[in-house]
């Protein structure tokens, strides 16, 4: 499969210097960040998805702006403790084929593929012919890994987790 030449093309704000190398069927490119930083190495997916959108400078101007309060700026990422609270109640995308977050095929290998992604991390769960395998993964990792956090969250932001479960089934009655 050709890579996609991300070169000289910019991602919130990562700028793609050049490529860097392939690993594990991946393209990774040389990124440097609009704060200054040099010389990040992303994943192009990473890259495309926004799931990396800078050296780490954004999640500190997110944080200074929580922590003072600023939540017009820190509104549009609900980032606590290093999670988007938003990502994980969301439904499932439009354009989803199994019904399921975080549970997609994987034409190249012929396979559903679970993850989950939590605090920063990206954690592979499982590949199966099965559907319904890669499905019971995800939920069990939901439970396991959103479980208690979700908890505090509920327990210690009340309005706020009201007000996202409230929009959460506004949106989902609109499908």
């Amino acid at each position: 499969m050709p890579i996609k030449d991300l070169k000289g093309k910019h991602f919130d704000r990562l700028y793609v210097r050049e490529f860097a190398y392939t690993k594990d069927g991946y393209a990774y490119w040389v990124c440097d960040c609009d704060c200054g930083t040099k010389n990040i190495i992303v994943r192009g997916h990473e890259l495309v998805t926004k799931n990396k959108r800078s050296c780490g400078c954004l999640q500190k101007e997110v944080n200074k702006a929580v922590g003072s309060k600023n939540f017009k700026t820190a509104k549009k990422y609900m980032n606590v403790k290093g999670t988007d609270i938003n990502k994980i109640i969301a439904g499932t995308r439009s354009d989803n084929k199994s019904g399921v977050r975080g549970v997609h095929y994987r034409q190249k290998d012929n396979a559903w593929e679970a993850k989950i992604f939590f605090k920063g991390k990206s954690y592979y769960l499982i590949q199966s012919k099965d559907k319904e395998k890669a499905i019971a993964a995800r939920k069990a990792a939901e439970k396991e890994i959103y479980g208690d956090f979700l908890q505090w969250y509920a327990e210690t932001y009340p309005d706020k987790w009201e007000k996202l479960n409230k929009n959460k089934e506004k949106n989902n009655g609109q499908k």
